[in-house]
């Protein structure tokens, strides 16, 4: 992503901030972890590891199926990061569309999209990951990737 163009995008926290957490107040409950009030307070510093992750140059142009691949996951369903990082993502990646709606069309980049998608589920693959790893829940339910093999 351009410089220019991250900064452009960072200089909307305030926004993205309020639609995240909008958006995470919609989402389903799964535990009293994910109570949008026990989440909401870690939406800015969320957003300053979205931005670190961004502000490194990518290799190559990312492409949103390879965003698309890259996808958080707690088989279980109880990890409260699932709900948390689906709101932050739309949030992030909307406001990405309307930076690139007020650029003309020849300076449009897909990719920049597609990296904002990318940097969020990398935080929420991080995030995810360490939070199973210490779930209650943690091989109780048969699709726990934690869960011993050969358990009924």
């Amino acid at each position: 992503m351009l410089p220019e163009r991250q900064r452009s995008l960072q200089s909307r926290t305030t926004a993205i901030s309020a639609r995240w957490e909008a958006l995470l107040r919609i989402e389903p409950v799964n535990s009293p972890l994910a109570n949008p009030d026990a989440l909401a307070h870690l939406i800015a510093q969320s957003q300053k590891q979205v931005f670190t992750l961004l502000a490194k140059p990518a290799r190559a142009p990312v492409s949103v199926a390879a965003a698309k691949a890259c996808v958080p996951n707690c088989e279980c369903g109880h990890n409260p990061y699932l709900a948390y990082f689906l709101a932050g993502e739309q949030a992030l990646v909307e406001a990405m569309v309307l930076l690139e709606a007020e650029l003309s069309v020849g300076e449009r980049r897909q990719s920049d999209v597609a990296e904002v998608m990318l940097a969020v589920r990398r935080c929420a693959r991080l995030e995810i990951d360490t939070f199973c790893g210490a779930c209650a829940h943690r091989c109780l339910d048969a699709k726990c990737r934690h869960r011993p093999t050969g358990i009924e």
